[in-house]
């Protein structure tokens, strides 16, 4: 589906965060949310999956306003994962990502619910922790359990916030490995990240938010040292290597 998004504006008790936000997101790209703290990525992600309604603007999939389709139909359309979750009721990791089949179950859990959640247990390697109680992990395994879960709903879009917050290095690659994959299945997939060396080995396309407004927008073509810098009021070096690009910074401007 492709995502529309028009002139969102959203404001927290008469705070502005975003103003006037317009994007048009094509199916099946993989987007990186980029900006300092404070400028709306959170906010963003929430307004797109219709947790949170703007004072202005809509969101539209396929020219449909997002509000219009009811809570299953939400929740077989987009898989949200938030970049904490403090509050989840005991459950085994199986139960936990189960718990994203909850838009497709009726009466009772189906084979095929049970089928589903396993292979995704084994898709994100954590197989080995599949009937230990989620509150008893580390942030790092909660974290692969939550986009676990969002899988399971089987989303035609897939939202994370800082899905790579708490894992070590390895883990955060085969993560951002893997949202790349879901993408490649036509599933769009939209992140918050703060690491921009990250976002730019794996990401296709980017949205950089400043104070609430989108600030640049595009593929890697936008990623040069003049956006950077003017972004993040910092300056970097910007080095390239076997096609890749990386960011290092050089101090305040």
């Amino acid at each position: 589906m492709n995502l529309s998004i028009h002139n969102i504006t959203f404001s927290y008790n008469g705070w502005p965060v975003l103003d006037e936000v317009t994007e048009e997101i094509g199916k099946g790209s993989f987007v990186a949310i980029v900006g300092p703290n404070g400028s709306g990525k959170s906010t963003l992600l929430r307004c797109i999956d219709g947790i949170l309604k703007p004072q202005k603007g809509r969101v539209l999939l396929e020219e449909k306003d997002i509000h219009h389709l009811d809570r299953p139909s939400r929740a077989r359309t987009f898989g949200y994962v938030p970049q904490e979750s403090n509050h989840t009721p005991p459950a085994t990791v199986f139960d936990a990502v189960l718990m994203g089949r909850k838009p497709y179950i009726g009466w009772r859990v189906r084979e095929k619910d049970k089928q589903i959640t396993s292979r995704i247990i084994h898709q994100l390697n954590i197989e080995d922790i599949a009937m230990k109680d989620v509150n008893k992990l580390s942030g790092g395994q909660r974290q692969r359990v939550f986009i676990a879960r969002a899988l399971a709903q089987q989303p035609e879009i897939l939202l994370l916030d800082e899905p790579t917050a708490n894992l070590d290095l390895r883990h955060q690659l085969e993560v951002l490995q893997l949202l790349g994959s879901v993408s490649q299945d036509n599933i769009t997939t939209l992140v918050a990240i703060h690491d921009l060396n990250l976002a730019a080995q794996y990401c296709s396309h980017f949205i950089m938010l400043k104070e609430g407004k989108i600030f640049s927008s595009g593929g890697r073509e936008i990623l040069t040292k003049e956006n950077i810098e003017a972004l993040y009021d910092i300056e970097v070096n910007i080095f390239h290597a076997d096609n890749k690009i990386f960011f290092v910074p050089a101090g305040k401007k």
